[in-house]
């Protein structure tokens, strides 16, 4: 999913801000989600 957002953004960069700011967050989830595994 994140990898077609990313295509899409290099025809229209005004979305790359958004689709960065989203995978950061999606990032920080799935770190999360692999602490609590870990717990």
């Amino acid at each position: 999913e994140l990898i077609l957002k990313v295509t899409i953004d290099k025809k229209n960069t005004s979305l790359t801000i958004v689709a960065t700011k989203s995978f950061e967050v999606t990032n920080a989830g799935a770190k999360n989600i692999r602490n609590a595994e870990r717990d």
